[in-house]
C-alpha cells in the first residue's frame, strides 16, 4: 500500500507534482542541508536507541556528506551547516527538526521522511511538461554483473545494496542491524554511524532497519564485544553475516573512520581495486606477481614483465634476471627497397627521343611527374639544354605536377598566361564530375567506366584537388576569389578542366583545356571485391614542330612504392601473420607489434599560404599506406577466419621527404611475448589460466588506520606466491603497497598461512601551486610528456582532484581531473548524483584530434582560478579526461618532430587498432586503454557525455583509396560540427528533446562570439564551393543556427559504441564536437580550442540551469516500510532554452 507518493512511479508524468512538502517546509527560502546528523538525547532505552539508528539510516539518506560520527551529543550539535534530527528538543529552528522517540515511531518516520524532502539537499528545480516520460523508469540492462565479494563491497551494490532498477545506484537495502536490548551504547552509536553510511549509498531505504533478534532469513550486520575492533565477514551464502567488534571509544572512533574512509585505499582506488590487483598478482598478471616469482627464481633467468613494470625499481632487486616488458618490439623481418627515381627514367627517355631531333625543329616538352617545382624547374632547363646542344631552334618547356595536377596546371600555367594579357575580372573554371570513358587506361577486369562512375562519391573528387585554387590564383590575376567561379563540364571533349578567362566586358580572353592522367589499379590486387583506386600518374610528351616525338607515361615515385608495398610487404605480412596459427583457428589479437615503413622519397611538399593548408603527396602516401594496410588485414582475416580482428597492430608509414631515388624499408615487428612470461631452468612461467578468488574478510585498526585482510582462495603453487609479494609490499617497492596508501598495512589469509604487512604513512597531499603558474597553452599541441608533467603539476593545485585513472597497453597513464567537491567529511557519490547532473567530457579520444587538450587545459584553469566555478563542484559532478588516448599521444609526439603539419591518422586509435569505443566495458589486457573510461563511467554515471573530437585541418586526399570509398570528410565545412547520437525508441523521446534543447544551447554560445561565427562562415564557404552538387551523402550535415549540425538516431542496443544508445536510461546526451584541427598549431589550433572551450562551457551552464525532477515515496512492505527517492533523468532544458 503507497502512503505517499510525490510523483508516479510509473514512466510517465500524471499532471505537474513537485514534491511535497511538511509543516516546517513551507517556506520557499528556508535553507537547504547537505548534511542531516542525528542528536544523541533521551535515549533512556533500547527502544529508543534503536529509534535512534533508524533516524541516523534517515539522515544518511538525505545526507550529501557526513562528518562521521553520524549521533553527536547536545553539545556538540552547534553547527549550523548542519541539520540536527533532535529528540526532545523543545521547538524547530532553522537547523533543529524536533522528533518525538515514543509512540508509532514507523508513522514519524514517514512524516520525517517527507519533511526532510524540502529541508535536504534534493531540490526539485523545475515541473516536469506535460506528457514527460521518465528514461530512468523504463526497463533495462544490468550496468555491471554482480560479483560475489567479501566486505570490500560493504557498501556497493551487490552485498546487501542493490540496484533494482540496473541505473548504477543502490535503491535497496537488503540487510538489518542486529540490536538485541542488551547491545551497549557504544555498540548502539557505531550502528547510527553504519546505518547513515548505508541511508548515503542507496536511493531507496527501510523502516525499521534494525532487529531485535535474527529473524533466520535476513543479511545481518551484528555486534560482538572484543578488545580489538575490527569488522568480519562470517557467512557470505546462503545471507550475508556481518560482525562488528569492539567496546567503547575504540568500537565508535573504529567505525566512525570505517564510514568516513571505507573502501577508499587510496586516491579514487577502493578496496575491490586492491582485491583484484592482488587476485592478477597471484596468477602472475601483473608486475607485483611477476616480482614475487623472481623472488623465487635463482640464477639466470629472462623475464618479460607487463608493460607497467617499474624496471628501474626491480633490475636493482634481481640482479640475475634480465628484464624486459613483454610488449617491447622483436624484429621478424627487414626488406630493403632501392626503387628507380622517376627523374632518372624521365632523362633516360628524354634522350631517347633527342636522338631522333632535327637540327633546327622547334621543340615543345610538357607533361607531369611528381616533384616539388625545383625539380621539374632542374629537370626542363636540362632538357632544353640538351636539345639545344643538338641543335633545336627553340625549345620550349611546361613541366606539371602529378600531383593535383589541375591545381598545378591552373597555378603555374593557366593563370600566368592570363595575367600576362592583362584586364582579366573573371575566371570560370569547369571540371569534369566523373571518371570517362576514354581516359588512356586499361582496368584490371576490363568492365566499364560507368562501373568506376557510379563509384566516385560527391563531391567530385576533381573539383576536391583544385583546392584551394582560386586563393592562390586571384592574386595573380589581380581580382578576388569570389570571381573565380566553377561549374561542371558537360561538353563532348575528353578533358578533366576546361579554363576561361574574362575581362571586364565579357569577352574571353583566354579559354584553355587540360586532361588528367591516373593509373587505375585494384586497391588490393589480392581482394579485388575492395575495387579500384585511380591515382593520378606521370607523362612526358615531347613534340618537334607540332609534331609528336615522345609520348610516354611515367609512373610517378609513389605509384612504385604503391606496388612494391601490394606485391612484396602485404603478403610477407600475410605470411607472418597466417604463421601464427596452425589449428584453423583465429589467432589472438594482436597479430603483430608494428610494421615500419621507413620511406625517403621525392614528393612535393609545399605549406600553402591559406589556413593550415599543405600540397603534400607524402602526407596522402602516408595515409593510403595505413588505410590499405589495415583493410588488407581485414580482408586476410575475413578470408581465413571468417572474422574481423580490429586490434590486429600499428601500420606505422615514417615518411622522408628527400631528393633523389625512394629507398624504402620495411621492418615488421612482434612483441616480443604476446603475455607476460618468466623463463627459468625450471621451464617458462605465464600467468596462470588457474583463477584465484580474493576477498576482504576481516578489517581491523591499528589505532590510526584501517587494515585489510585478503582471504585468498588458490592452489599450493600460486598460494607460494604470496610470502614474496607480501615481502616486496613491506619494501613499498609493489604497485599494491601503493594502492593500498591509506591503509596500515594488510593481512593475507591464505590455507592456514597469514602473511601481515605494514606500510608507512601515505604523505600528506602538497597543495601549494596556482594555476596561474603553469603553462597551459591554447596554441601548441600538447604532447604526453608534456601533458603528464600538467598532471602531476595540477595535482598540487587546491580545487582539484587530479588522479591516475588507468594505463594502456604499452603502459602508459591515463589521467582523469575533477573540480573538487568543497563539502567536508566523507561524501557520497551516489547523493551527489541523485543532488545534481553528471558531466562527463573526454578529449584526446582520437590521439591526432588534438585541440581537446588544448580546450580542457583552458577549462581546468578556469575552474582552478575563478571563485565561482569552484562552487559547480558542489552543485555537479563533472569529470574531465583530457588525454585518453595516450598510447597514441606518444605516437603523435614522434610523428609531429618531422611533419608537425600533418593529420597522421596513425595515432587516430591507439596503435594496435582497435578503437576505444570498442574497448568499453570489456576486459583483457588487450582491452586496457579503455577501461579508465568504462571504470570512470560506472562511477560518475553522467547524464551527458561530451566527446572532444576533430577533423583534419586542410583538405583530406586519397590518392590510393578505394573510389567507392572515397570520403566525405574531405574538408572542414565549420570550425567545428555536432554531432548528436541519440536513441531513436520512443520511449526515449525526452531524451531527444533535450539533445535538442542542447543543441540551441552551443548556437547561442557561438552567436556571442564573433570571432568563431567568422570562421565558421570562413570555413563553410569553402566548404560549398568546392562541394558543388552537395554534401557527401554519408555526413548530412546540416546548418542550423548557424552552428553545423549531424543528429544521428539508433535503435537502443546494448553494445552499441555511444553511450546515449548503450545506455539511455543513465545518458541522455551524448555530444561529439568535431573541431577542424588534425594538423593545426599556432593560430589555428587556438581557434579550435576556444571553440571547443566554448561549447564546454555553454554544456556546463546548461548542467547547471537544468531542471530537476524527482520521485519520491513511501509504501508499506510485508515488514515495514520502503522509501525511495529517485532523480529523475533526462534532465528537463533550462528555463531560458527556447
Amino acid at each position: 500500500m503507497k502512503i505517499f507518493r510525490s510523483c508516479t512511479g510509473g514512466p510517465s508524468w500524471c499532471g505537474c507534482a513537485a514534491l511535497c512538502t511538511a509543516p516546517h517546509s513551507t517556506d520557499e527560502a528556508m535553507k537547504r542541508f547537505t548534511q542531516c546528523k542525528v542528536v544523541w538525547a533521551c535515549a533512556d532505552s533500547p527502544e529508543k536507541r534503536r529509534n535512534l539508528v533508524e533516524l541516523a539510516h534517515l539522515a544518511g539518506f538525505y545526507s550529501v556528506n557526513m562528518q562521521f560520527p553520524a549521533a553527536v551529543l547536545p553539545e556538540c550539535a552547534v553547527n549550523p551547516d548542519v541539520l540536527y534530527l533532535w529528540p526532545g528538543a523543545a521547538a524547530p529552528r532553522d537547523n533543529i527538526i524536533p522528533v518525538c522517540l515514543d509512540g508509532d515511531f514507523s508513522t514519524q518516520w514517514a512524516a520525517l521522511f517527507n519533511e526532510l524532502a524540502a529541508r535536504g539537499p534534493f531540490e526539485q528545480t523545475a515541473c516536469p511538461p506535460h506528457g514527460y516520460r521518465a528514461a530512468s523508469g523504463q526497463d533495462s540492462a544490468p550496468l555491471l554483473p554482480l560479483h560475489n565479494g567479501g566486505l570490500e563491497d560493504l557498501f556497493s551494490p551487490g552485498f546487501i545494496l542493490y540496484d533494482n532498477d540496473n541505473d548504477g545506484l543502490a535503491d535497496a537495502v537488503d540487510c538489518r542491524l542486529l540490536l538485541p536490548d542488551d547491545t551497549a551504547k557504544a555498540q548502539f552509536q557505531a550502528a547510527c554511524d553504519l546505518a547513515a553510511r548505508l541511508g548515503m549509498e542507496t536511493a531507496g531505504i527501510r523502516f525499521p532497519l534494525t532487529l531485535t533478534a535474527d529473524d533466520g532469513r535476513s543479511s545481518l550486520i551484528g555486534f560482538s564485544a572484543s578488545d580489538e575492533p575490527s569488522v568480519t565477514l562470517d557467512q557470505l551464502q546462503p545471507r550475508r553475516l556481518v560482525t562488528i567488534h569492539g567496546t567503547g571509544q575504540m568500537l565508535t572512533g573504529f567505525t566512525s573512520l570505517l564510514c568516513r574512509q571505507f573502501p577508499w585505499v587510496a586516491d579514487h582506488r577502493s578496496l575491490y581495486d586492491a582485491a583484484q590487483h592482488l587476485r592478477a598478482a597471484v596468477r602472475m598478471a601483473n608486475a607485483d606477481g611477476q616480482a614475487a616469482v623472481l623472488a623465487m627464481t635463482q640464477g639466470p633467468v629472462q623475464a618479460l614483465l607487463s608493460a607497467d613494470a617499474p624496471l628501474e625499481v626491480l633490475q636493482p632487486l634481481f640482479p640475475h634476471a634480465d628484464l624486459r616488458r613483454h610488449t617491447d618490439f622483436a624484429p621478424i623481418f627487414t626488406h630493403t627497397f632501392d626503387i628507380p627515381w622517376e627523374v632518372d627514367d624521365v632523362r633516360a627517355v628524354l634522350l631517347a627521343a633527342l636522338d631522333s631531333l632535327t637540327p633546327g625543329s622547334r621543340i615543345l616538352l610538357h607533361g607531369f611527374i611528381s616533384e616539388d617545382a625545383g625539380v621539374r624547374q632542374e629537370l626542363a632547363a636540362w632538357f632544353q639544354a640538351q636539345a639545344l646542344q643538338r641543335g633545336a631552334a627553340s625549345v620550349e618547356t611546361e613541366l606539371l605536377c602529378a600531383y593535383k595536377p589541375g591545381l598545378s596546371w591552373l597555378e603555374e600555367s593557366f593563370a600566368p598566361r592570363a595575367a600576362a594579357l592583362g584586364g582579366v575580372k573573371r575566371v570560370e573554371i569547369f571540371f569534369n564530375p566523373h571518371l570517362r570513358p576514354g581516359m588512356p587506361v586499361q582496368r584490371p577486369d576490363g568492365s566499364p567506366w560507368q562501373q568506376v562512375d557510379d563509384l566516385v562519391d560527391k563531391p567530385p573528387r576533381w573539383l576536391q584537388e583544385l583546392y584551394p585554387a582560386d586563393e592562390l590564383i586571384a592574386p595573380l590575376l589581380g581580382i578576388r576569389k569570389e570571381d573565380i567561379l566553377f561549374d561542371a563540364y558537360t561538353g563532348p571533349e575528353d578533358i578533366t578542366y576546361e579554363a576561361r578567362a574574362y575581362d571586364e566586358k565579357g569577352r574571353c580572353l583566354l579559354r584553355d583545356a587540360f586532361k588528367v592522367n591516373v593509373s587505375e589499379q585494384w586497391y588490393l590486387p589480392r581482394f579485388p571485391e575492395q575495387g579500384v583506386c585511380a591515382p593520378t600518374t606521370g607523362r612526358i610528351v615531347v613534340e618537334q614542330d607540332g609534331r609528336p616525338l615522345l609520348d610516354h607515361v611515367i609512373a610517378t615515385d609513389s605509384e612504385r612504392l604503391w606496388a612494391i608495398y601490394q606485391q612484396d610487404i602485404l603478403p610477407a605480412l600475410a605470411d607472418f601473420i597466417v604463421s601464427k596459427t596452425s589449428d584453423g583457428e583465429a589467432p589472438q589479437p594482436p597479430l603483430f607489434g608494428r610494421l615500419v615503413l621507413d620511406i625517403c622519397i621525392s614528393e612535393p611538399e609545399r605549406t600553402l599560404p591559406t589556413r593550415c593548408d599543405l600540397l603534400s603527396m607524402g602526407e596522402v602516401l602516408s595515409e593510403d599506406l595505413f588505410d590499405a594496410g589495415k583493410a588488407f588485414i581485414s580482408a586476410l582475416c575475413m578470408e581465413k577466419w571468417g572474422c574481423r580482428i580490429d586490434a590486429a597492430g600499428l601500420i606505422l608509414p615514417r615518411i622522408h621527404i628527400r631528393t633523389g631515388p625512394p629507398r624504402m624499408t620495411a621492418a615488421l615487428y612482434d612483441h616480443l611475448a604476446p603475455v607476460p612470461r618468466i623463463l627459468h631452468r625450471g621451464g617458462i612461467l605465464e600467468p596462470s589460466c588457474e583463477d584465484a578468488t580474493v576477498r576482504v574478510t576481516q578489517v581491523s585498526w591499528d589505532g590510526e588506520r584501517l587494515v585489510p585482510h585478503f582471504t585468498v582462495s588458490c592452489s599450493d603453487s600460486l598460494a607460494a606466491r604470496l610470502a614474496p609479494l607480501a615481502s616486496l609490499t613491506q619494501q613499498g617497492v609493489t604497485a599494491l603497497a601503493h594502492l593500498l596508501a591509506l591503509c596500515g598495512g594488510m593481512v593475507m589469509h591464505c590455507g592456514g598461512a597469514c602473511l601481515s604487512v605494514t606500510l608507512p604513512p601515505a604523505p600528506p597531499a602538497v597543495k601549494d601551486l596556482t594555476v596561474d603558474a603553469l603553462d597551459l597553452p591554447l596554441d601548441r599541441v600538447i604532447g604526453y610528456e608534456e601533458w603528464q608533467h600538467i598532471a602531476r603539476q595540477l595535482m598540487r593545485v587546491p580545487g582539484l582532484d587530479v588522479y591516475p585513472a588507468g594505463t594502456t597497453f604499452y603502459g602508459r597513464t591515463i589521467y582523469a581531473v575533477e573540480p573538487a567537491c568543497p563539502l567536508p567529511g566523507y561524501v557520497s557519490t551516489v547523493k551527489r548524483l541523485l543532488r545534481g547532473p553528471s558531466l562527463l567530457i573526454g578529449g584526446r579520444h582520437h590521439a591526432n584530434e588534438v585541440s581537446a587538450s588544448n580546450a580542457l587545459a583552458q577549462l581546468i584553469q578556469s575552474l582552478a582560478g575563478e571563485p565561482q566555478a569552484r562552487a559547480l563542484a558542489d552543485e555537479m559532478i563533472l569529470t574531465l579526461i583530457p588525454m585518453e588516448n595516450a598510447d597514441g599521444a606518444a605516437l603523435l609526439d614522434e610523428l609531429r618532430r618531422e611533419h608537425p603539419g600533418w593529420a597522421h591518422h596513425s595515432c587516430y586509435t591507439p596503435p594496435l587498432g582497435r578503437d576505444l569505443y570498442a574497448m568499453y566495458f570489456q576486459d583483457g589486457q588487450i582491452n586496457a586503454d579503455g577501461q579508465a573510461f568504462s571504470g570512470i563511467y560506472r562511477r560518475v554515471l553522467p547524464d551527458v557525455f561530451i566527446d572532444v573530437h576533430g577533423v583534419p585541418a586542410h583538405d583530406w586526399q586519397h590518392q590510393f583509396a578505394s573510389l567507392r570509398g572515397y570520403k566525405g570528410l574531405w574538408l572542414p565545412r565549420a570550425l567545428i560540427c555536432g554531432f548528436y547520437w541519440y536513441c531513436s525508441d520512443s520511449r526515449y523521446t525526452d531524451n531527444f528533446r533535450l539533445n535538442r534543447a542542447w543543441a540551441d544551447s552551443v548556437s547561442r554560445a557561438y552567436f556571442s562570439h564573433p570571432e568563431l561565427q567568422a570562421l565558421n562562415g570562413q570555413w563553410r564557404e569553402r566548404f560549398d564551393k568546392y562541394a558543388y552538387n552537395g554534401f557527401n551523402t554519408d555526413f548530412p550535415c546540416a546548418f542550423e543556427n548557424k552552428m553545423l549540425n549531424y543528429w544521428i538516431p539508433n535503435p537502443y542496443h546494448p553494445r552499441h559504441p555511444y553511450l546515449s544508445v548503450r545506455f539511455p536510461w543513465i545518458t541522455s546526451v551524448s555530444f561529439t564536437s568535431e573541431a577542424a584541427d588534425e594538423g593545426a598549431a599556432g593560430e589555428p589550433l587556438r581557434h579550435c580550442a576556444l571553440a571547443q572551450f566554448c561549447h564546454i562551457r555553454a554544456g556546463i551552464d546548461f548542467c547547471r540551469q537544468a531542471g530537476l525532477l524527482y520521485h519520491r515515496s513511501i509504501e508499506r512492505t510485508d515488514d515495514g516500510l520502503r522509501a525511495v527517492l529517485v532523480r529523475l533523468r533526462p534532465l528537463l532544458p533550462p528555463a531560458n532554452t527556447p
